[in-house]
């Protein structure tokens, strides 16, 4: 009797003893949050050099190969180098600072594009700090999915309206909405705009062109001139607008998404390791074998699962 006492008290302890370890290791600091954004730059400077790729930071050609790595791991090659997963976080959280300087609120009658961002700022930070400012939430496990926010039905959406209009405009540009270099997440408004949805607009305030809010949601067309909420048009700001009005469930997991998405929903991607959302597209067929619609690299009726697996899934229903 004693010995199996004895014997129940280390099975306790060992057990305890390996959960203990095994939260260690989730809560484990990534190693690119050492690293300075430059420092990898420079690594994948270094990269594009060896390999003949001519790609300069600060150009919409090196924004669309890193957008095109994070959902699809596109350079083979890349993907075998020692630093991969470090240049991946790089990755993502260059594409949100983009966005950020892309929509600050603007004082002249131009939109900023690749060429006037300035990231010099940024670039000295370290992975670990930009991760710290950015809004990342709910990034540990799958389990939250029982915990997010459930959808409310807006009645005026018409899924099937706003997929029409994804499909017309998924590899052009509508000339009635102004283009961004960055236009993932513009695009997904315009689709919600033509499903039905109403846009909310305050007063525009003389001569801000991009407005800096998340209270407000709009692009509107002023005797000429354009006005635009940075929810309109940001990943991250269009996801602070919409999550406590439509709600939203969140997936780790990529074929559990896919087999719950909808026609009509937009799905949020976001890196797991740094929790920056990236990237935003519109589900144009539900379920499994559902397919997708995107802007800024253009992607209609695009697999779903061709989308890496080493993403977070924020899907937002509106109907």
């Amino acid at each position: 009797m004693i010995k199996k006492i004895i014997l129940s008290l280390l099975v306790t302890i060992m057990c305890f003893m390996n959960l203990n370890n095994v939260f260690a290791i989730e809560q484990e600091i990534p190693e690119s949050f050492n690293y300075t954004l430059i420092e990898v730059k420079n690594i994948l400077d270094d990269y594009f050099l060896e390999n003949g790729i001519d790609l300069q930071e600060g150009t919409k050609e090196y924004y669309s190969y890193l957008l095109e790595q994070l959902i699809h791991h596109s350079d083979k090659q890349l993907t075998k180098h020692p630093k991969y997963e470090i240049i991946l976080d790089y990755a993502s959280e260059y594409l949100v600072l983009y966005q950020k300087e892309q929509t600050k609120i603007e004082k002249s009658n131009k939109i900023a594009t690749l060429q006037d961002i300035d990231l010099s700022e940024s670039l000295t930070k370290t992975i670990g700090e930009i991760s710290n400012e950015l809004t990342t939430t709910n990034k540990n496990n799958e389990t939250i999915e029982s915990n997010s926010i459930m959808p409310l039905a807006y009645s005026n959406y018409s899924p099937s309206k706003a997929v029409a209009y994804a499909r017309e405009y998924a590899q052009s540009y509508n000339p009635s909405y102004k283009k961004f270099d960055s236009d993932c997440t513009n695009f997904v408004s315009q689709c919600l705009v033509a499903g039905g949805l109403k846009q909310v607009m305050k007063d525009p305030i003389p001569g801000y062109l991009i407005l800096n809010t998340t209270t407000q949601w709009y692009h509107k067309n002023v005797y000429g001139t354009i006005f635009v909420s940075t929810s309109f048009i940001r990943v991250t700001d269009f996801f602070s607008y919409w999550k406590n009005k439509t709600g939203y469930v969140y997936y780790s997991s990529r074929s559990k998404c896919e087999s719950e998405m909808k026609t009509g929903d937009v799905v949020l991607l976001a890196r797991k390791s740094t929790g920056a959302k990236y990237h935003a597209i519109i589900i144009s067929k539900g379920g499994t074998g559902g397919t997708y619609c995107g802007h800024t690299n253009p992607r209609k009726d695009a697999k779903f699962n061709t989308i890496s697996s080493d993403v977070y899934f924020y899907r937002m229903r509106f109907a």
